[in-house]
């Protein structure tokens, strides 16, 4: 090999340190991001899919898939609690996208409010939004998950979570 060959091919290992290529890593960055249920997306864009799975009145769900792959929730689920209370906790974990099957693997650790699982949702584009669709099984039960979020932050350089997305910090 030459000089000059190795040293395009460090330069080309140095600007792209992704071992899954470009193609992943464009896929990848629209994956990050804040997802809610699209029941309540909707309220406020409404020409979102309307044959979404609900969540049980007064429940919500709110995922961020992180950079590096870490994922943080927050769910509260009516009536899934115990004697039929309110659930509501915080999972943490990890998420595995493949490329060619459109599915994220979500592995979330275990806490002291549930056991450790891992669930896998088929991933769709849509015009300006991606939506995660699936069900994981949380305390025993299953939980219908059909999340989205929106793509019109992300071109702007502001992570997708999209302003149907925001929610106040109480």
């Amino acid at each position: 090999m030459t000089v000059a060959a190795l040293a395009v091919a460090v330069t080309g290992c140095e600007s792209d340190n992704n071992p899954y290529g470009p193609a992943y890593r464009t896929v990848h960055h629209t994956i990050i991001g804040a997802y809610r249920p699209l029941e309540l997306l909707r309220r406020q864009v409404p020409h979102l899919p309307d044959d979404f799975l609900p969540l049980p009145p007064g429940s919500d769900v709110r995922l961020v898939f992180g950079s590096i792959q870490n994922l943080s929730s927050r769910l509260t689920l009516t009536g899934f609690g115990p004697g039929g209370t309110t659930f509501d906790t915080r999972l943490y974990g990890s998420w595995e996208y493949d490329v060619g099957a459109r599915r994220i693997t979500m592995k979330i650790d275990p806490s002291a409010t549930t056991d450790g699982f891992e669930t896998v949702l088929q991933v769709t584009l849509l015009d300006r939004w991606v939506r995660i669709q699936g069900v994981a099984e949380i305390g025993g039960r299953l939980v219908p998950l059909d999340l989205g979020k929106s793509l019109v932050e992300a071109a702007e350089g502001g992570g997708g979570g999209g302003p149907a997305n925001r929610v106040s910090a109480r």
